[in-house]
């Protein structure tokens, strides 16, 4: 790494990088340098920096730059004042207002990935961070062609991921919709469509059991948007909206996302994710 940028802060490690808080000399600005900790996770980074080259849209993490040393590559990218959703939801469940927003922009982030032909492979409530009038996608580092398959490394949230990627078949954009169908099943009631004690117990219930009904523990969602939620985290992939432009689409129709929600009851239920909620991370 160039003496450009200075370390403040960092931010996060795992299995597969290393995030800093950074300042720009040049320019005074905060930036976000992510570094690989292994062989197999600079090839992840280099990909991302592949995907983030030719993304430049507002609800997606933008791209600065990227530098390598010594064999390292550090990646650059914008510093986002704000929280994960996940943190958010923590303090209390997102309104039908917030999701809405919420919803379209991130399906706005989603649309202009599989666009390139890429899958994210990582929706989770922590790779959304902003604040409730804009949140942007981030971590690209699991995501993959659209043609390739399940057999690549599980790489993700267990809580949200879909289970044709438990197995061999092919996966297209309704994976991810899956996905995001959790992400917004936890927005709105703080607890994940499919859960358990264990990593192996959550991955029975995406693969055999059936989410609890939305609008039971949220009665004053609207129906069309609880039918939705649960098409988007269908088991079988042909009962899910084809893509993200069906699920705008969808969305759009659910002419009473505005009305708020009793949210009251939300918070006593939220919990921290333990250690078996997280497949891999970074």
């Amino acid at each position: 790494m160039t003496s450009r940028y200075q370390r403040l802060e960092k931010i996060a490690q795992g299995g597969r990088g290393i995030i800093w808080k950074a300042q720009d000399t040049e320019s005074g600005q905060f930036v976000v340098l992510k570094e690989a900790v292994s062989s197999a996770a600079e090839a992840d980074l280099n990909r991302e920096i592949e995907i983030l080259r030719c993304l430049h849209h507002p609800q997606i993490v933008q791209f600065f730059d990227a530098e390598t040393q010594a064999g390292k590559t550090t990646l650059i990218m914008e510093w986002i004042s704000g929280e994960t959703l996940e943190e958010r939801v923590f303090r209390q469940a997102l309104t039908l207002e917030e999701l809405s927003l919420f919803a379209k922009q991130s399906l706005s982030a989603l649309s202009a990935l599989h666009e390139k032909h890429w899958l994210h492979h990582d929706l989770q409530p922590q790779n959304f961070i902003g604040t409730s009038e804009h949140w942007s996608l981030i971590d690209f580092g699991s995501a993959r062609p659209q043609e390739e398959t399940a057999a690549s490394a599980l790489i993700g949230h267990v809580h949200c991921i879909a289970p044709e990627r438990f197995s061999q078949a092919t996966m297209d954009a309704r994976s991810d919709l899956y996905s995001l169908g959790c992400v917004f099943y936890f927005a709105l009631t703080g607890e994940y469509p499919f859960d358990g004690e264990t990593s192996a117990q959550i991955i029975t219930a995406h693969l055999h059991l059936e989410a609890p009904p939305l609008q039971d523990r949220c009665p004053c969602l609207p129906t069309a948007l609880c039918q939705l939620i649960h098409q988007m985290i269908a088991r079988n992939p042909a009962e899910r909206p084809a893509s993200t432009a069906e699920t705008f689409a969808r969305l759009s129709l659910c002419s009473q996302l505005a009305l708020p929600v009793d949210t009251t009851s939300t918070s006593a239920r939220l919990r921290p994710l333990t250690e078996h909620g997280e497949v891999a991370k970074w």
